[in-house]
Order: C-alpha cells, then sequence, then structure tokens
C-alpha cells in the first residue's frame, strides 16, 4: 500500500505537470520513473533480496534463524524499527547493538545461507 501511494502521488504530480507544460513526451514521462526510483529504489531493491533469501531457507533453516533472533533486545529492535517498506531502518538499527550480539546475529544468518 505504501509504494502504490508513493508512486501514484509521483505518478499525479509527473502527469500534472506535463499536461500543463504541454509535454507528455516519453521522455518527459520517464520522469516517473527516475523520481519513483531516487525515492524508494534501493527499498525496494533490499526488501526483495531479503524475500528471495528467506523464500530459499527451508524449515530448520528458518527455525534456527527465528531462534537466533530470540534475544530482548534483538525483539526490541525489531519491534521499534521493524518496517517492511524500509528494511535498511531495521539493518541499520541491528548493527548498532553490542558487537556481541551482533556477531551472533551475523553468524546465524550466515550459517543459513
Amino acid at each position: 500500500i505504501y509504494t502504490g501511494a508513493v508512486c501514484a502521488r509521483i505518478a499525479g504530480r509527473v502527469a500534472a505537470e506535463a499536461v500543463l507544460d504541454g509535454d507528455t513526451t516519453r521522455m518527459r514521462l520517464l520522469e516517473y520513473e527516475k523520481k519513483w526510483r531516487k525515492l524508494i529504489g534501493r527499498e525496494l531493491s533490499i526488501g526483495f533480496k531479503i524475500h528471495r533469501w528467506f523464500s530459499g531457507l527451508d524449515d530448520r533453516k528458518l527455525d534456527q534463524l527465528i531462534e537466533s533472533l530470540n534475544d530482548p533486545e534483538i525483539i526490541r529492535v525489531i519491534e521499534n524499527f521493524g518496517d517492511m517498506d524500509k528494511p535498511s531502518i531495521l539493518f541499520r538499527e541491528l548493527i548498532s547493538l553490542p558487537k556481541a550480539k551482533v556477531a551472533g546475529l551475523l553468524f546465524s544468518l550466515m550459517k543459513n545461507f
């Protein structure tokens, strides 16, 4: 929903400006592509990579990963910063945890590759 709303707002602005300027050429309308990619392209790419990685885990590996997240401090960070539309924020916060927790979490993630 978030992605659709953001892109709809950009599309509306680009289309309205193009019509008002009398320039609805392909080149002018490509402005939409550039703007949405600049605004949310990185987050979409990160989210897609995470989704693809999780989809490849079997039940045993997924259970191990979830178990490694069962730490009060990690759960607090996930609750406060977890956002499916902005996954980079969660990762930034997770890596700011104490080094031992980050190392344990990274070890668990790498073990599941």
